[in-house]
C-alpha cells in the first residue's frame, strides 16, 4: 500500500507541471495558427507535428536549412557545397514522400 501512495504522490506532485506543459503547448499552437492565419496560410498543425515525430532526422535537417539560411549562413564561401548536399537529401525525401502520398491516394 505504501508503494501506491508513493506513486499518487508522484502523480499529484507532476500534475502542475503536466497542465503548465499543456497549457504552454495550447498556447504556442494558438499563437503559430494565428501568425499563420495572418498571413493567409493555411496548415493543419497536428499533420505536421505528427510528421515531425514519425520522421524527427529529415525535420531536424529542415530545420537546421532554414535556419542557416535565414541567419545568413548563405554569405559565406562554404554555404554553396553545404547548401547542394542537404538540398540534394530535401529533394530525394521530399519525391519520396510525393510518390508515396499518390499511392496511398489512388488505394483508397
Amino acid at each position: 500500500m505504501a508503494q501506491n501512495e508513493g506513486e499518487r504522490r508522484m502523480d499529484e506532485s507532476t500534475s502542475p507541471t503536466m497542465d503548465a506543459a499543456k497549457k504552454a503547448d495550447r498556447a504556442v499552437r494558438d499563437t503559430a495558427r494565428t501568425y499563420l492565419e495572418k498571413f493567409g496560410v493555411k496548415l493543419d498543425l497536428e499533420q505536421i507535428e505528427k510528421s515531425i515525430r514519425d520522421k524527427p532526422l529529415p525535420s531536424a535537417a529542415i530545420a537546421a536549412a532554414a535556419g542557416f539560411i535565414i541567419g545568413g549562413g548563405l554569405a559565406t564561401r562554404a554555404a554553396a557545397p553545404i547548401l547542394a548536399l542537404f538540398a540534394r537529401a530535401a529533394a530525394q525525401e521530399t519525391a519520396t514522400n510525393f510518390m508515396t502520398g499518390m499511392v496511398r491516394t489512388r488505394t483508397r
